[in-house]
Protein backbone atom coordinates (compact mmCIF):
# COMPACT_ATOMS: atom_id res chain seq x y z
CA UNK A 1 0.00 0.00 0.00
CA UNK A 2 1.33 3.18 -1.10
CA UNK A 3 1.76 5.63 1.70
CA UNK A 4 0.17 9.21 1.73
CA UNK A 5 3.48 11.05 0.75
CA UNK A 6 4.22 8.80 -2.09
CA UNK A 7 0.44 9.07 -3.95
CA UNK A 8 1.50 13.10 -3.53
CA UNK A 9 4.12 12.36 -5.09
CA UNK A 10 3.16 9.43 -7.70
CA UNK A 11 0.19 12.17 -9.04
CA UNK A 12 2.63 14.95 -9.40
CA UNK A 13 4.61 12.80 -11.64
CA UNK A 14 1.75 11.64 -13.46
CA UNK A 15 0.77 15.15 -13.85
CA UNK A 16 3.74 16.00 -15.10
CA UNK A 17 4.12 13.47 -17.88
CA UNK A 18 0.50 14.35 -18.55
CA UNK A 19 1.51 17.77 -19.86
CA UNK A 20 4.92 16.61 -21.16
CA UNK A 21 2.80 14.39 -23.50
CA UNK A 22 0.55 17.46 -24.17
CA UNK A 23 3.36 19.21 -25.41
CA UNK A 24 5.05 16.89 -26.62
CA UNK A 25 8.00 18.21 -24.38
CA UNK A 26 10.02 15.20 -25.68
CA UNK A 27 13.49 15.36 -23.07
CA UNK A 28 10.61 16.02 -20.20
CA UNK A 29 8.93 13.50 -20.59
CA UNK A 30 12.42 11.16 -20.64
CA UNK A 31 13.33 12.35 -18.07
CA UNK A 32 10.08 12.03 -15.62
CA UNK A 33 10.03 8.54 -17.93
CA UNK A 34 13.78 7.76 -15.84
CA UNK A 35 12.25 9.69 -12.58
CA UNK A 36 9.44 6.82 -12.38
CA UNK A 37 11.69 3.96 -12.54
CA UNK A 38 12.05 4.13 -9.38
CA UNK A 39 8.20 3.83 -8.70
CA UNK A 40 7.12 0.73 -9.27
CA UNK A 41 3.48 1.24 -9.78
CA UNK A 42 3.51 4.14 -12.10
CA UNK A 43 6.08 2.28 -14.28
CA UNK A 44 4.18 -1.04 -13.94
CA UNK A 45 1.11 0.77 -15.55
CA UNK A 46 3.10 2.59 -18.20
CA UNK A 47 5.06 -0.27 -19.55
CA UNK A 48 1.71 -2.25 -19.84
CA UNK A 49 0.21 0.66 -21.46
CA UNK A 50 1.99 2.86 -23.67
CA UNK A 51 4.99 1.22 -26.16
CA UNK A 52 6.02 4.85 -26.40
CA UNK A 53 7.08 5.04 -22.68
CA UNK A 54 8.48 1.72 -23.14
CA UNK A 55 11.43 3.41 -25.62
CA UNK A 56 11.63 5.76 -23.08
CA UNK A 57 12.53 4.31 -20.17
CA UNK A 58 15.60 2.92 -21.71
CA UNK A 59 17.43 6.02 -21.08
CA UNK A 60 15.77 8.50 -23.06
CA UNK A 61 18.09 6.74 -25.96
CA UNK A 62 15.38 7.71 -28.71
CA UNK A 63 16.08 11.57 -28.28
CA UNK A 64 18.97 11.41 -30.57
CA UNK A 65 17.20 9.37 -33.49
CA UNK A 66 15.29 12.09 -35.72
CA UNK A 67 11.78 11.58 -36.67
CA UNK A 68 9.35 13.33 -38.91
CA UNK A 69 7.46 16.03 -36.71
CA UNK A 70 5.43 16.39 -40.02
CA UNK A 71 2.62 14.96 -42.93
CA UNK A 72 4.36 16.94 -45.40
CA UNK A 73 7.64 16.20 -44.21
CA UNK A 74 6.81 12.51 -45.14
CA UNK A 75 5.42 13.36 -48.60
CA UNK A 76 8.23 14.59 -49.36
CA UNK A 77 10.14 11.88 -48.33
CA UNK A 78 7.92 8.99 -49.94
CA UNK A 79 5.58 8.09 -52.39
CA UNK A 80 2.90 9.04 -49.82
CA UNK A 81 -0.66 8.06 -49.28
CA UNK A 82 -3.01 7.53 -46.08
CA UNK A 83 -5.71 5.28 -45.05
CA UNK A 84 -8.54 6.35 -42.61
CA UNK A 85 -11.13 3.69 -42.81
CA UNK A 86 -11.32 0.42 -43.02
CA UNK A 87 -13.07 -0.53 -46.20
CA UNK A 88 -9.71 2.02 -47.82
CA UNK A 89 -7.74 -0.42 -45.65
CA UNK A 90 -9.46 -3.89 -46.97
CA UNK A 91 -9.32 -2.68 -50.41
CA UNK A 92 -5.05 -1.62 -50.01
CA UNK A 93 -4.80 -5.60 -48.84
CA UNK A 94 -5.93 -6.62 -51.87
CA UNK A 95 -4.57 -4.51 -53.82
CA UNK A 96 -1.12 -5.42 -52.38
CA UNK A 97 -1.70 -8.72 -53.22
CA UNK A 98 -2.42 -8.19 -56.78
CA UNK A 99 0.90 -6.37 -57.06
CA UNK A 100 3.00 -8.71 -55.46
CA UNK A 101 2.05 -11.45 -58.16
CA UNK A 102 4.02 -8.99 -60.59
CA UNK A 103 6.43 -7.19 -58.70
CA UNK A 104 9.13 -8.28 -56.62
CA UNK A 105 8.10 -6.19 -53.32
CA UNK A 106 8.97 -6.22 -50.26
CA UNK A 107 7.20 -4.78 -47.11
CA UNK A 108 8.14 -3.37 -43.68
CA UNK A 109 6.11 -2.50 -40.66
CA UNK A 110 6.46 0.18 -38.49
CA UNK A 111 4.02 1.08 -35.17
CA UNK A 112 4.30 4.76 -35.26
CA UNK A 113 4.60 7.21 -37.98
CA UNK A 114 7.37 9.66 -36.92
CA UNK A 115 9.52 7.01 -36.98
CA UNK A 116 12.23 6.92 -39.72
CA UNK A 117 13.36 3.95 -41.25
CA UNK A 118 17.35 2.96 -39.49
CA UNK A 119 18.94 -0.40 -38.71
CA UNK A 120 19.00 -1.49 -35.74
CA UNK A 121 22.78 -1.01 -35.22
CA UNK A 122 22.43 2.20 -36.26
CA UNK A 123 20.15 3.28 -33.80
CA UNK A 124 22.72 1.92 -31.18
CA UNK A 125 25.35 3.62 -32.60
CA UNK A 126 23.37 7.18 -32.96
CA UNK A 127 21.86 6.93 -29.13
CA UNK A 128 24.64 5.00 -27.38
CA UNK A 129 26.94 7.33 -29.04
CA UNK A 130 29.65 4.85 -29.74
CA UNK A 131 31.82 6.39 -31.57
CA UNK A 132 33.26 7.40 -28.80
CA UNK A 133 34.64 3.72 -28.57
CA UNK A 134 34.93 2.40 -32.01
CA UNK A 135 36.91 3.38 -34.81
CA UNK A 136 34.16 3.38 -36.83
CA UNK A 137 30.61 2.26 -37.53
CA UNK A 138 31.69 -0.46 -39.91
CA UNK A 139 34.36 -1.57 -37.17
CA UNK A 140 31.88 -1.89 -34.48
CA UNK A 141 30.12 -3.96 -36.69
CA UNK A 142 32.67 -6.35 -37.50
CA UNK A 143 33.74 -6.50 -34.23
CA UNK A 144 30.47 -7.45 -33.04
CA UNK A 145 30.22 -10.08 -35.81
CA UNK A 146 33.39 -11.73 -34.66
CA UNK A 147 32.56 -11.83 -31.16
CA UNK A 148 29.38 -13.67 -31.81
CA UNK A 149 31.35 -15.54 -34.00
CA UNK A 150 33.26 -16.66 -31.44
CA UNK A 151 31.34 -17.34 -28.13
CA UNK A 152 27.51 -18.02 -29.99
CA UNK A 153 28.98 -20.29 -32.31
CA UNK A 154 26.48 -23.15 -31.31
CA UNK A 155 23.49 -20.59 -31.42
CA UNK A 156 24.63 -20.24 -35.10
CA UNK A 157 24.70 -23.69 -36.14
CA UNK A 158 21.54 -24.56 -34.70
CA UNK A 159 19.47 -21.42 -36.50
CA UNK A 160 21.81 -21.06 -39.73
CA UNK A 161 21.72 -23.96 -42.35
CA UNK A 162 25.68 -22.78 -42.98
CA UNK A 163 27.50 -20.50 -40.65
CA UNK A 164 28.23 -16.89 -43.11
CA UNK A 165 28.75 -13.76 -42.45
CA UNK A 166 25.64 -13.07 -43.80
CA UNK A 167 23.43 -16.02 -42.30
CA UNK A 168 25.10 -15.19 -38.69
CA UNK A 169 23.94 -11.53 -39.72
CA UNK A 170 20.30 -12.48 -40.52
CA UNK A 171 20.37 -14.85 -37.28
CA UNK A 172 21.23 -12.01 -35.15
CA UNK A 173 19.05 -9.14 -36.58
CA UNK A 174 15.64 -11.79 -36.14
CA UNK A 175 16.83 -13.01 -32.88
CA UNK A 176 17.49 -9.16 -31.06
CA UNK A 177 20.48 -8.16 -31.62
CA UNK A 178 21.66 -4.74 -34.08
CA UNK A 179 23.06 -5.49 -37.17
CA UNK A 180 23.36 -3.10 -40.55
CA UNK A 181 19.70 -4.96 -41.85
CA UNK A 182 16.81 -4.24 -42.11
CA UNK A 183 14.27 -5.71 -42.22
CA UNK A 184 11.59 -6.09 -44.88
CA UNK A 185 8.95 -9.26 -45.59
CA UNK A 186 6.91 -10.64 -48.63
CA UNK A 187 4.23 -10.64 -46.91
CA UNK A 188 1.57 -7.57 -46.64
CA UNK A 189 0.13 -8.89 -43.32
CA UNK A 190 3.75 -10.02 -41.54
CA UNK A 191 4.54 -6.09 -41.96
CA UNK A 192 0.62 -4.95 -41.00
CA UNK A 193 1.18 -7.47 -37.90
CA UNK A 194 4.34 -4.96 -36.65
CA UNK A 195 2.50 -2.49 -37.32
CA UNK A 196 -0.59 -2.84 -35.31
CA UNK A 197 1.97 -3.33 -31.87
CA UNK A 198 1.26 -0.19 -30.48
CA UNK A 199 -2.05 1.11 -28.56
CA UNK A 200 -4.57 3.43 -30.46
CA UNK A 201 -3.49 6.30 -28.51
CA UNK A 202 -2.92 10.01 -31.23
CA UNK A 203 -0.78 11.46 -28.88
CA UNK A 204 2.30 13.73 -29.62
CA UNK A 205 3.43 15.36 -33.47
CA UNK A 206 0.70 14.74 -36.18
CA UNK A 207 3.00 11.75 -37.41
CA UNK A 208 2.20 9.41 -34.47
CA UNK A 209 -1.25 9.57 -35.40
CA UNK A 210 -0.67 7.20 -37.99
CA UNK A 211 1.00 3.43 -37.88
CA UNK A 212 3.29 2.85 -41.07
CA UNK A 213 3.92 0.17 -43.68
CA UNK A 214 6.82 0.81 -46.22
CA UNK A 215 7.14 -1.01 -49.74
CA UNK A 216 9.92 -1.22 -51.89
CA UNK A 217 10.75 -2.73 -55.27
CA UNK A 218 13.85 -4.65 -55.69
CA UNK A 219 16.16 -3.18 -58.56
CA UNK A 220 17.64 -6.11 -61.14
CA UNK A 221 20.38 -4.02 -62.29
CA UNK A 222 20.21 -3.11 -66.54
CA UNK A 223 16.23 -4.07 -66.33
CA UNK A 224 15.94 -1.20 -63.89
CA UNK A 225 18.49 1.30 -64.56
CA UNK A 226 16.88 3.46 -61.72
CA UNK A 227 16.93 1.32 -59.21
CA UNK A 228 20.39 0.60 -57.70
CA UNK A 229 19.05 -1.54 -54.93
CA UNK A 230 21.27 -4.60 -56.26
CA UNK A 231 21.10 -7.88 -54.87
CA UNK A 232 23.80 -9.49 -53.60
CA UNK A 233 23.32 -12.95 -54.29
CA UNK A 234 23.41 -11.56 -57.96
CA UNK A 235 26.23 -9.74 -57.39
CA UNK A 236 28.52 -13.11 -56.59
CA UNK A 237 26.57 -14.78 -59.29
CA UNK A 238 27.95 -11.69 -61.79
CA UNK A 239 30.88 -11.87 -60.47
CA UNK A 240 31.13 -16.03 -60.77
CA UNK A 241 30.26 -15.89 -64.53
CA UNK A 242 33.10 -13.27 -64.94
CA UNK A 243 35.21 -15.22 -63.53
CA UNK A 244 34.73 -17.97 -64.87
CA UNK A 245 34.69 -16.45 -68.63
CA UNK A 246 38.63 -15.22 -67.78
CA UNK A 247 39.74 -18.71 -66.81
CA UNK A 248 38.11 -20.04 -69.58
CA UNK A 249 39.50 -17.59 -71.91
CA UNK A 250 42.93 -18.63 -70.30
CA UNK A 251 42.27 -22.20 -71.28
CA UNK A 252 41.85 -23.32 -68.01
CA UNK A 253 38.79 -25.57 -66.29
CA UNK A 254 35.61 -23.50 -65.12
CA UNK A 255 35.68 -23.27 -61.43
CA UNK A 256 32.50 -25.40 -60.22
CA UNK A 257 33.15 -25.46 -56.67
CA UNK A 258 30.92 -23.52 -55.00
CA UNK A 259 33.47 -23.45 -52.06
CA UNK A 260 35.71 -21.12 -53.87
CA UNK A 261 32.94 -18.66 -53.75
CA UNK A 262 32.00 -19.02 -49.95
CA UNK A 263 34.93 -16.21 -49.58
CA UNK A 264 32.60 -13.78 -51.30
CA UNK A 265 29.90 -13.61 -48.48
CA UNK A 266 32.71 -12.59 -46.01
CA UNK A 267 31.88 -8.64 -44.62
CA UNK A 268 35.09 -7.59 -44.99
CA UNK A 269 34.57 -8.03 -48.98
CA UNK A 270 31.51 -6.46 -49.04
CA UNK A 271 31.43 -3.78 -45.65
CA UNK A 272 31.79 -0.60 -47.96
CA UNK A 273 29.04 -1.37 -50.63
CA UNK A 274 26.96 1.44 -50.51
CA UNK A 275 23.77 -0.77 -49.96
CA UNK A 276 22.41 -3.88 -50.81
CA UNK A 277 19.50 -6.71 -50.92
CA UNK A 278 20.12 -9.66 -49.18
CA UNK A 279 17.19 -12.12 -49.54
CA UNK A 280 17.34 -16.05 -49.40
CA UNK A 281 19.09 -18.06 -52.44
CA UNK A 282 18.92 -21.74 -53.43
CA UNK A 283 22.75 -21.27 -53.15
CA UNK A 284 23.77 -23.03 -49.63
CA UNK A 285 26.53 -20.29 -49.15
CA UNK A 286 24.11 -17.34 -49.69
CA UNK A 287 21.30 -19.09 -47.48
CA UNK A 288 19.96 -16.40 -44.76
CA UNK A 289 16.85 -19.26 -43.72
CA UNK A 290 17.13 -19.21 -39.91
CA UNK A 291 13.37 -19.89 -38.20
CA UNK A 292 12.04 -16.46 -37.79
CA UNK A 293 13.17 -15.22 -40.55
CA UNK A 294 11.42 -18.28 -42.66
CA UNK A 295 8.12 -17.73 -40.63
CA UNK A 296 8.44 -14.09 -41.63
CA UNK A 297 9.13 -14.23 -45.19
CA UNK A 298 12.50 -12.11 -43.99
CA UNK A 299 14.82 -10.26 -46.27
CA UNK A 300 16.93 -7.11 -45.83
CA UNK A 301 18.39 -4.02 -46.95
CA UNK A 302 22.34 -3.20 -46.25
CA UNK A 303 23.50 0.05 -45.82
CA UNK A 304 27.45 1.11 -44.58
CA UNK A 305 25.94 4.27 -43.36
CA UNK A 306 26.05 4.98 -40.20
CA UNK A 307 23.40 8.13 -39.97
CA UNK A 308 21.43 8.23 -42.46
CA UNK A 309 17.73 6.86 -42.40
CA UNK A 310 16.62 5.12 -45.75
CA UNK A 311 13.97 8.02 -46.77
CA UNK A 312 17.63 9.79 -47.22
CA UNK A 313 19.60 7.43 -49.43
CA UNK A 314 16.33 6.55 -51.35
CA UNK A 315 16.12 9.98 -52.58
CA UNK A 316 14.19 9.47 -55.49
CA UNK A 317 16.86 10.31 -57.93
CA UNK A 318 16.93 8.59 -61.67
CA UNK A 319 18.21 8.82 -65.28
CA UNK A 320 15.14 11.73 -65.86
CA UNK A 321 16.31 14.21 -62.88
CA UNK A 322 19.94 14.14 -62.94
CA UNK A 323 23.01 15.50 -64.38
CA UNK A 324 25.21 14.06 -66.91
CA UNK A 325 27.91 14.19 -64.29
CA UNK A 326 25.64 12.52 -61.20
CA UNK A 327 27.78 9.22 -59.65
CA UNK A 328 25.73 8.74 -57.07
CA UNK A 329 22.93 6.30 -56.05
CA UNK A 330 19.58 6.15 -58.81
CA UNK A 331 17.26 4.71 -55.80
CA UNK A 332 13.28 5.45 -56.38
CA UNK A 333 11.79 6.95 -53.05
CA UNK A 334 10.49 4.34 -50.95
CA UNK A 335 6.11 4.04 -50.58
CA UNK A 336 4.64 5.11 -47.62
CA UNK A 337 1.16 3.72 -46.43
CA UNK A 338 0.27 5.77 -43.27
CA UNK A 339 -2.91 4.16 -41.37
CA UNK A 340 -4.41 5.83 -39.02
CA UNK A 341 -4.43 4.66 -35.29
CA UNK A 342 -8.79 4.70 -34.98
CA UNK A 343 -8.34 1.45 -37.69
CA UNK A 344 -5.74 -0.18 -34.70
CA UNK A 345 -8.77 -2.66 -32.98
CA UNK A 346 -9.98 -3.09 -36.37
CA UNK A 347 -6.76 -4.04 -37.98
CA UNK A 348 -5.74 -5.84 -34.65
CA UNK A 349 -8.75 -8.27 -34.91
CA UNK A 350 -7.73 -8.84 -38.69
CA UNK A 351 -4.45 -9.76 -37.63
CA UNK A 352 -6.30 -11.88 -35.24
CA UNK A 353 -8.44 -14.07 -37.60
CA UNK A 354 -5.49 -14.69 -39.97
CA UNK A 355 -4.13 -16.03 -37.06
CA UNK A 356 -0.72 -13.58 -37.31
CA UNK A 357 0.53 -13.59 -33.71
CA UNK A 358 3.73 -13.87 -31.67
CA UNK A 359 3.51 -18.12 -31.99
CA UNK A 360 2.95 -18.09 -35.57
CA UNK A 361 5.98 -15.68 -36.83
CA UNK A 362 8.32 -17.30 -34.00
CA UNK A 363 8.27 -14.04 -31.64
CA UNK A 364 8.11 -16.47 -28.78
CA UNK A 365 11.41 -17.92 -28.91
CA UNK A 366 14.73 -16.93 -26.80
CA UNK A 367 16.18 -13.52 -28.06
CA UNK A 368 19.63 -15.08 -27.66
CA UNK A 369 21.36 -12.35 -30.20
CA UNK A 370 20.23 -9.69 -27.44
CA UNK A 371 22.14 -11.28 -24.74
CA UNK A 372 25.03 -11.60 -26.91
CA UNK A 373 25.13 -8.10 -27.41
CA UNK A 374 24.81 -6.73 -24.18
CA UNK A 375 27.98 -9.29 -23.47
CA UNK A 376 29.99 -7.61 -25.75
CA UNK A 377 29.72 -4.62 -24.75
CA UNK A 378 30.99 -5.31 -21.24
CA UNK A 379 34.21 -6.90 -23.04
Amino acid sequence: MLSRSSWQRTIRLVVLLLVALQRNAIIQLAFVANVLTNNKFIKTWLWSNSHSCRLLFLKGRMMKLSTFETIDEKKNAYNYEQIDSYNGLLGKIDEMGKLKKTHPIYFRGLADGSWKIFSFAQREWITRELDKRYANYIDFVSQFLNFTKNKYVLYLRTSCKIVTDISAFSSLQHYGAPTPFIDWTSDFNVALYFASQTNALCVGNETSSFVSVYWLEVGNGAATPNNDLYSFSKLIEDHKQILNNAVQSAGLPSLQDDKFYEDATKFSLWKNFPILWISESEKDYLKISNPRRDLQGGAFVYTKDPNKSLDEIFNGKSMNNVQVQYSGLLLPKIHCIDIHKSLIPKLKKYISEIHYDAANLGLNNQNWGETSFQEFLEV
